[in-house]
């Protein structure tokens, strides 16, 4: 069955990665289903290697997995975040083809099905039926169950943010910006703020990092210009839709404090077990008779979300490689990654990372190969 696999293993894998994220869309309720099917995909293409950190991940995962049983939670919730959780990826990220293919040097190689990846984006547009008008309702009209997903176009390009975070690989830069101009399109359009985010970020900590002034107060007017010109055309053609806009990054908005109500009401009914251990996986954020906002199985804030499903202990487990990460790359100047970890946690912010098998996908390999390697040798 391996010989099968070895005619070109990275565009398998990016073949499989890009179905992966159109049917995911399809199909949300089988996303866990479909994630473990790309997985054994890769199992198939490459060697895996059992190690003692990886053994230690999959036996936490069993823990919360196990928890999850004993509390009586719904088998499909555990089933989905045990998936999620458990980084099986690691199993495959030893093998040195795996590196060079799927992540091919710094995550360059994405860039060479950049415009198929494109070309999909705007086919499932079209395909659901968007308007290039920008209306600031297009994110409560559109009934999602008709077709995909509300972010399904922009599924393809969920490594943008990511890839935008090098400066230091020589990308084909017009795809990438093509790519990121469609997100921040797709964010506006839709009024969320959360797609908006991550790929702006990239573009702020670019000129944060820049060590040369001359080329720091440069990209400070090329960014001013461009804003300030989107900010106009949209002030005069689309006044309603860009004040709408501007205000969801405000604190006091309405979506803001119902996600900011929702964690506090969860932390408050928790007891001291629930707190440092969880509710194990597939618990919820409701206790009996209470109302919520979104889905029982999430809590928007993602560090809440984690001491919702596995307390104290997997907020610390999850974050303490993210912020070891800012500290010893800041220290050695290794940029990149501080800018991909700071994307990760300011998505996980406003709205948690933790239900994405995807967002969970980057995250294992980021922290893999960045932290816990370096912790065995």
């Amino acid at each position: 069955m391996k010989k099968l696999f070895k005619v070109n293993k990275y565009i398998i894998s990016s073949v499989a990665l890009l179905l992966y994220l159109i049917v995911i869309n399809r199909a949300s309720y089988l996303a866990s289903l479909v994630f473990l099917m790309l997985l054994l995909v890769f199992f198939l293409m490459y060697k895996g290697k059992l190690t003692n950190i990886k053994i230690i991940l999959v036996f936490i995962s069993f823990f919360y997995f196990f928890m999850g049983i004993l509390n009586g939670n719904l088998f499909s919730d555990i089933f989905k975040d045990f998936i999620c959780f458990t980084p099986l990826i690691l199993f495959v990220a030893d093998d040195r083809q795996f590196y060079e293919n799927f992540i091919d040097n710094k995550l360059a190689g994405l860039n060479r099905i950049m415009p198929y990846l494109l070309l999909a984006s705007i086919g499932l547009f079209i395909y659901m039926g968007y308007s290039w008008t920008v209306s600031s309702e297009a994110r409560f009209a559109y009934d999602q169950e008709s077709k995909l997903n509300l972010f399904a176009p922009i599924s393809p390009l969920f490594m943008i943010p990511f890839m935008l975070c090098y400066t230091d690989v020589k990308y084909n830069r017009l795809f990438i910006y093509i790519g990121t101009f469609f997100i921040l399109f797709m964010g506006y359009l839709t009024q969320t703020k959360t797609v908006f985010i991550p790929v702006i970020l990239p573009f702020l900590l670019t000129i944060i990092f820049n060590k040369n002034l001359i080329s720091k107060f440069r990209l400070i007017i090329f960014f001013f210009i461009i804003s300030g010109i989107i900010y106009f055309v949209l002030s005069k053609y689309a006044p309603d839709s860009i004040l709408s806009f501007v205000g969801k990054f405000n604190m006091t908005d309405d979506s803001n404090m119902d996600r900011v109500n929702e964690s506090v009401h969860y932390l408050e009914r928790c007891n001291v077990l629930q707190l440092l251990f969880g509710r194990g996986f597939g618990g919820i954020k409701t206790f009996s008779g209470e109302e919520f906002i979104g889905g029982i199985d999430m809590i928007h804030f993602g560090i809440v979300h984690l001491i919702m499903k596995g307390g104290l202990l997997l907020l610390i487990i999850i974050y303490f490689p993210l912020l070891f990460i800012i500290v010893k790359d800041s220290i050695s100047h290794n940029y990149s990654y501080v800018g991909m970890v700071i994307v990760i946690i300011f998505k996980d912010f406003g709205h948690t990372q933790w239900q994405s098998s995807t967002g969970m996908l980057v995250y294992w390999l980021l922290v893999y190969y960045r932290f816990y390697i370096k912790i065995q040798r």
